[in-house]
């Protein structure tokens, strides 16, 4: 896009898109160290967008498997307009809270966060998040010559 002189690039569908891989990833991490149901960001966001389909009903389309699939990982990305809820808020802030507090091992990060050298792994979930989209964003810059 930028070699065909496009005035801006649009990355917000990938920046939440990449948000929602992080913290997806943040719920593995929490199945792998206990952490408890009331941190469970996927079943809280799936429950959330099919009580309430406004954003996604006339974008998707296929069996109810499909819906599923769509839902959680489209690259439309239509689940960002979830991440104001206050259920999916509140799923969100208590799985953060669950990883703060419970050492996790360099190697479950690891496995959830490919890429990451050892030795320089964070463990704070939030610094996790923010690097995943931070290595997307990277890319736009260097795109637009930064």
């Amino acid at each position: 896009m930028v070699r065909s002189h496009f005035f801006f690039l649009k990355v917000g569908p990938e920046l939440t898109f990449r948000f929602r891989e992080a913290v997806f990833a943040l719920a593995s991490i929490a199945e792998q160290v206990g952490g408890d149901a009331m941190s469970d960001v996927p079943g809280v966001l799936e429950s959330q967008m099919t009580a309430n389909p406004g954003y996604w009903k006339d974008y998707y389309s296929g069996t109810d498997e499909e819906l599923r699939t769509l839902r959680t990982f489209s690259y439309s990305d239509r689940i960002r307009y979830y991440w104001s809820d206050p259920n999916v808020a509140g799923a969100l802030g208590a799985l953060i809270g669950v990883l703060k507090s419970k050492p996790t091992p360099e190697t479950i990060i690891s496995q959830a966060f490919t890429g990451l050298e050892f030795g320089e792994i964070s463990t704070d979930p939030s610094a996790l998040v923010e690097h995943h989209v931070q290595r997307c964003v990277s890319r736009y810059f260097k795109a637009a010559g930064y």
